[in-house]
Parts: structure tokens; C-alpha cells; sequence
């Protein structure tokens, strides 16, 4: 490779960041072709064909960041970057599927792994730390990295992402608080579970849980997700007193094509108020009915919304 000593070692934070656009539309075009061919399976597949976005770009950043395709994907290739040790020499195949293993693993478990009946909440701990600390441990040292712009990925398998073609450069250690910032985040992350449960465990709370294991049981239903509301707003632009409505909002992802049948939404509604006592006291039950698939890689979604006054069901 030509060297360009005129160039820094080291690659910008915008020149990754746009190197990362490019390979991720890429990967949308190809999410897109296996829709087409592939729907109905994703479809049935519910929240975890978000996984099949995952594999495809563990076999996709994995292979083009080793030394099989000189550590360059097609948008590093394009903007002149790739990734290589601190040697300078590109890595190995094995090396560089557990660096994407680091940054796609938080971005996967966004998945929603909370059991229908809310027990094995235990689950929960260490798919926060991953999910919270992982996520937020990656923006912010993509961010605030700027001795040797490693993030999470990089800095667990001691890669850096380089100019290509440019000569070697002394780079100085990160910086300690970073390090310090990266443990307190998974620290957050980790007991976010039990901060969420007991600001949240009240009987309210676990009326929400019993009405969510009760829709799961549903036939042709995915995913359900549930959380209670209060929205302010003027009824009147010209009036200065606000009004405020307080509502039930379900998110109900389901595997049949229904979304514009409003009286499905309503049978869902009606289970609400038999599993949630509180939902009558409230100004609305809104149902959102979902139909399609999130690869993790390109969505395809139909959607109805439907309200509901909770004294007329």
C-alpha cells in the first residue's frame, strides 16, 4: 500500500461515522431484498428476526475488517480508512467478529426478552448492562475519544481505525476518566432492572404486567408492549388553560394481517379493562396494532391506531 505521510495515522470521528453510513445502507439494501423473498418468516418470527439483521452484519463487518479484505469495508474502502492493531497490521478473521460481537451485541438486545407472566426478572441485569452500558459506552467514547478515537469495540480488542496508507503514529493512552465513565455506565446499566422495578412496584404496575401476559396469550401476538400516560395540551389555542388526558397505551405486534380491523383492537381493549381494574379511571385506552418485521438491518411496518373511551367498552 502507497504510503501518505502527509496524512495522519489516526482517522477522524466524521470520516468513520460516514464510512458507517455507507456499509449500513448497504446492509439495508440487502435487508430489503430478503424481505421481499423472506417476509412471511420474519413476520412469524416476531421481535427475534432482529437477529437475522445481526448474523448478516457480524459475516459482513467481521470478514471485511479482517485481513481477508485488508480491513476495509465497502465504506471504509471508499473513504480511505480501515482497521488494523497497533502494529499497524490488519487483524484476524476471529479477532474482528468478536470486535463487531462488542458493538452489535448492545444494538441486538433491543429485543424484547422480558418474559410474558414477568418472572425471571433476573434476565433483565445482565442484558441491561450490556444494552445500557455497551450502547452508551460506544457513543460516548466515539464522542469523547479523541487521543486515539477508540470506542468499545476497538479499545476490547485493541484495534484502531487508521487513514489507509498513512505511516504509523505514537498515539497516547486513553484517557483514564474515560475508562472510569465506561464502568460506571455498565454499573447504571446493570442495576437499572431493580431502579425501574422499585420506582414502578406499586399495584398499578402490576396490573400492567398481568394485562401484558394475558395479550400474549392471544392468538396471532408477538409482542406487547404496555405503559401508562398523562398528556397535557391546549384545547383551545386562544385559552391558556391547559387540559390533560390520562390513557392507557398498548403496542400490540401481531403476526396477521389486522391492523385495520378496529374491532380486533377493541377485543383487545375489553382485555385490558378485565386484567387492569385502574385503566377505568382513565380518559382513554389507545391500541396500536403492528403487522410486519424489524430485521435490524431494514423494518417494513403496517400500523392502525386506534382510541378508545374505557366507559363505552
Amino acid at each position: 500500500m502507497t504510503q501518505q505521510p502527509d496524512l495522519p495515522w489516526i482517522s477522524g470521528f466524521w470520516r468513520r461515522i460516514v464510512a458507517l453510513i455507507v456499509d449500513s445502507i448497504l446492509l439495508a439494501l440487502g435487508g430489503f431484498a430478503l424481505g421481499v423473498v423472506l417476509e412471511s418468516v420474519f413476520i412469524q418470527m416476531g421481535s427475534w428476526s432482529v437477529f437475522i439483521g445481526f448474523f448478516i452484519s457480524l459475516g459482513y463487518f467481521g470478514v471485511m475488517n479482517s485481513r481477508s479484505a485488508e480491513g476495509q469495508t465497502l465504506g471504509k474502502r471508499l473513504l480511505g480508512i480501515r482497521v488494523v492493531d497497533g502494529n499497524n497490521q490488519t487483524i484476524s478473521l476471529g479477532r474482528s467478529l468478536l470486535r463487531y460481537c462488542v458493538y452489535g451485541i448492545p444494538i441486538a438486545l433491543q429485543v424484547d426478552f422480558l418474559p410474558a407472566d414477568g418472572t425471571y426478572f433476573w434476565v433483565l441485569y445482565p442484558i441491561g448492562a450490556l444494552l445500557i452500558g455497551g450502547s452508551f459506552s460506544i457513543l460516548y467514547l466515539y464522542v469523547f475519544n479523541r487521543r486515539t478515537r477508540q470506542s468499545l469495540h476497538d479499545l476490547v480488542v485493541g484495534t484502531y481505525v487508521v487513514y489507509a496508507g498513512a505511516q504509523q503514529e505514537e498515539v497516547r493512552e486513553v484517557w483514564k476518566p474515560h475508562l472510569v465513565i465506561v464502568a460506571l455506565l455498565f454499573i447504571i446499566g446493570f442495576i437499572s432492572p431493580r431502579f425501574i422495578f422499585i420506582v414502578f412496584s406499586s399495584g398499578e404496575f402490576e396490573q400492567m404486567l398481568a394485562t401484558r401476559a394475558a395479550l400474549m396469550q392471544e392468538p396471532d401476538v408477538n409482542t406487547v408492549g404496555i405503559m401508562a400516560s398523562s398528556t397535557s395540551y391546549y384545547a383551545d389555542p386562544e385559552d391558556q388553560a391547559k387540559t390533560s388526558q390520562t390513557s392507557v397505551d398498548l403496542q400490540i405486534y401481531i403476526d396477521s394481517d389486522r391492523v385495520n380491523d378496529r374491532e380486533y383492537a377493541r377485543e383487545f381493549a375489553e382485555k385490558v379493562l378485565a386484567n387492569y381494574p385502574d385503566a377505568r379511571g382513565k380518559d382513554a385506552i389507545s391500541v396500536d396494532l403492528y403487522y410486519g418485521y424489524d430485521i435490524g438491518i431494514w423494518s417494513s411496518w403496517e400500523i392502525g391506531s386506534y382510541e378508545f373511551n374505557p366507559s363505552g367498552l
